[in-house]
Order: structure tokens, then sequence, then C-alpha cells
């Protein structure tokens, strides 16, 4: 194989490695050993958490399900594929939760996504809340909190900005945690996008792998000493 080829295919395989992603993941949980997740449709319970995956396109999860004193008619979680990209990130949750007594509800939307650069990141959120009820929307970048707000009178709405950094893999996720003092219904639709990344990516992506293909090429042109 003759230089140019020998670092053409192995720049194909570096950034060909670097669009694989991982599929979303939506769970829901009451703070009380009551769980339902969600992961591309395959479901999975503990306590008295159940739930049903609606048939759904690529990077949307639609569900329907209860736990506790929570039943949803329909919580719907929308990322890559379906909107943004690996290096252009954009998630949104509709969430749609109804109580038949007190209780807290965590509502958890995650995805790995990379490359991504240093970025800004505009989180909003918006809907309803049942009588009493207090809901907080909080974002993070591998467990690293990016943004939160809290709300209190419906019908409630806001938007935050914070920033990720860069890395080649990682774990973004969306997390509401609703609290009613009573029975209700709360309702909400949560977003976060990030800036495209790619093109900067791909240009420092490309320059890395060319390097390095060049050098193992170098190597493997370097006679054998006995």
């Amino acid at each position: 194989m003759d230089r140019f080829k020998y670092i053409t295919s192995s720049i194909a395989a570096c950034l060909l490695a670097a669009s694989a992603h991982a599929y979303p993941l939506l769970t829901m949980s009451d703070g009380l050993g009551d769980t339902v997740s969600d992961n591309s449709g395959t479901i999975t319970t503990s306590g008295s958490g159940s739930g049903v995956a609606l048939p759904g396109v690529g990077g949307v999860l639609s569900f329907t399900g209860s736990l506790g004193v929570w039943s949803f008619s329909l919580d719907i979680g929308t990322s890559y594929p379906a909107i943004g990209s690996a290096t252009s990130p954009a998630m949104d949750l509709d969430f749609d939760a109804l109580s038949s007594g007190a209780g807290t509800l965590t509502i958890d939307y995650s995805q790995v996504f990379g490359p991504v650069i240093d970025s800004g990141v505009a989180a909003s959120i918006g809907g309803t809340l049942a009588s009493g009820a207090s809901l907080t929307y909080t974002t993070y970048q591998d467990g690293t909190q990016i943004t939160t707000a809290s709300y209190s009178a419906s019908p409630y709405s806001g938007s935050q900005s914070g920033s990720i950094l860069g890395e080649y893999s990682t774990v973004l996720t969306q997390e509401v945690e609703v609290t009613q003092v009573g029975a209700g219904l709360t309702t909400g639709d949560a977003a976060i996008s990030v800036p495209d990344t790619a093109m900067t990516w791909l240009l420092f992506g490309t320059g890395l792998c060319a390097l390095a293909a060049f050098g193992q090429f170098r190597r493997s042109r370097s006679p054998i000493k006995a």
C-alpha cells in the first residue's frame, strides 16, 4: 500500500470511530424505590413501576406507565438522530405527570454525544404546575451541573445558559424534579441545545489522524535493525 492510500484509509477509520453514539435513556423515579426506564423501547422497572414503550422513530422515546402515586399518559424524549447531531447535541423532553397524592417525581433523560468542543449551552422549559406544586429543571454534563432553575407558579417558563467542556465522548442529561403536595397534573417541555461543533472537530480530528497515520507509516518503512 502506498503512503497516500495508507494515510487516507487511516483517517477514514478514525473519523468513522468518532461518529459513534449511544441510544437515549429515559428514567422516572419517585425516590421510594419505584423506577421505570425506557432504553430505546426496552422497559426496565423496580418496585411498583410499570410502563409501555410506544412505537417511535430513531432518537424518539415515547412512554406511558406509572409508579407509586404517579402515572404518565405520555412522556416523550427526543434527541439525536431525530434532532441535533453527535457533535451538535439537542434534546427535548415533553412530560405529562399525574399524581393521586403527595409525592416527588424525578425524570432523567440522557444520551451520549461527541466529540464536542468547549461551547455554550442553551436550556429552556415551560409548562403548567398542579396546585401547590414546585419544579426544578437541571442539566448536566457527565454528572456536573450545567444549568438549574426552579419554579413554583403556574404557568411557568424560563431559559438558562451555561457551557460544556470539550470531550471525545460525553453524557448530557436533562433532569426534571416535580414535588406535589396533593393530587394534580404537572406538564412541561424542556429543551437543551449546543451550537454545531462538527467542522472544528473535523479539522482538528483530521489533523491528528493524519499525523498518527504518517507516523505509523514511517515506522513501518523503517529498516529492522539486527
